[in-house]
């Protein structure tokens, strides 16, 4: 079944601290040795994260925006900068 969203250009994502990805990369392991995760879902050079959103074309402008206006919401939350992939 393919992923629709893979075929978005752009995501707005937050990522994790090393300690942190490094818990979460832990789960994903533990599942994928008991057979309960699909080996293709999460590949080896997956970086753990929350998307909040993806769009298959984007507005820079607006983007931008957005971008300021959720990092001044949730500053407190926030120990990186926002990203662009």
């Amino acid at each position: 079944m393919k992923n629709p969203v893979s075929e978005y250009k752009y995501a707005i994502k937050l990522f994790f601290d090393e300690d942190s990805e490094n818990l979460v990369l832990a789960y994903i392991n533990a599942l994928r040795s008991k057979g309960l995760l699909n080996a293709n879902f999460i590949h080896e050079q997956y970086q753990p994260h929350i998307s909040l959103a993806v769009y298959p074309e984007l507005e820079q402008e607006y983007a931008e925006k957005v971008l300021q206006i959720l990092a001044a919401r949730f500053a407190q939350f926030l120990h990186h900068t926002l990203f662009f992939c």
